[in-house]
């Protein structure tokens, strides 16, 4: 059987597809244990909502930055959104989460949070699924 220039092209790069199939599927097999915590970390999320009071913002190069400052539980917090996705405007009601951690250091205790809004960019072309956040306990 004679294989003619084109058809062991077309063969070369079928191989080379199936090659990077398998490879592909071998890395997203592989389980990955994240680093344990020290002891004595206690770590917990929760929802907020806040009104906006000031907007910072920055296009510098096509580059973004966008974070709000937020009336929040009887104080003004700034609510980073990483992704600067986001286009609020002072007056507008935000979501987002906050993250606490505490950790044992230097004899102490440190105690700390980080308040980030959840919003994804518009991309063009790109469909993102929608996800729903399980709804976390609220500590008391």
């Amino acid at each position: 059987m004679v294989i003619h220039a084109k058809g062991r092209l077309i063969m070369r790069f079928f191989l080379a597809g199936m090659v990077g199939l398998v490879l592909a599927a071998a890395v997203a097999a592989q389980q990955v244990t994240p680093p344990a915590l020290p002891a004595g970390t206690k770590m917990g999320t929760e929802m907020g909502e806040g009104e906006v009071v000031k907007v910072y913002s920055l296009d510098d190069d096509g580059a973004k930055f966008r974070a709000y400052a937020v009336k929040y539980k009887g104080g003004e917090v700034i609510v980073s959104d990483p992704l600067a996705g986001s286009d609020n405007k002072v007056g507008d009601k935000i979501k987002f989460m906050v993250a606490k951690v505490e950790a044992p250091f230097g004899g102490g205790t440190v105690k700390a949070m980080t308040i980030q809004l959840l919003s994804l960019p518009n991309l063009p072309g790109v469909n993102l699924p929608n996800v729903n956040l399980p709804n976390l306990p609220k500590k008391k």
